[in-house]
């Protein structure tokens, strides 16, 4: 992942690529931009292990229900976000799992 930039995925998953043509040439076609959320949201769910660049990255934020150590979830973000390049800002985990986060690559 690593940095806030680059090619974004749609929610259906499905790369969007839709070519601009000036002269016979194609001079756009590739939406670029802030990856931010989207790297966000790739760390808090994958399992580590799933990530195959990164074998060890990942918060598994799916298996946070029905745990009650809430500091144990919020150093977790932390560390993996941390490993990324991400510095927190604002982290905050009720215990009904809703999750108030807000971090930026340094």
């Amino acid at each position: 992942m690593n940095k806030a930039t680059g090619i974004q995925l749609l929610s259906n998953a499905h790369l969007a690529i839709t070519p601009v043509r000036k002269g016979g040439f194609i001079t756009s076609g590739l939406m670029v931009g802030n990856t931010l959320y989207q790297n966000q949201f790739v760390l808090l769910k994958a399992q580590k292990g799933e990530l195959k660049e990164n074998p060890m990255m990942g918060v598994g934020i799916e298996d946070m229900e029905g745990d009650n150590d809430m500091v144990a979830w919020k150093k977790s973000i932390r560390d993996e976000f941390t490993k990324d390049g991400l510095k927190v800002n604002t982290l905050t985990i009720d215990m009904t799992g809703n999750t108030n986060l807000k971090a930026d690559y340094i």
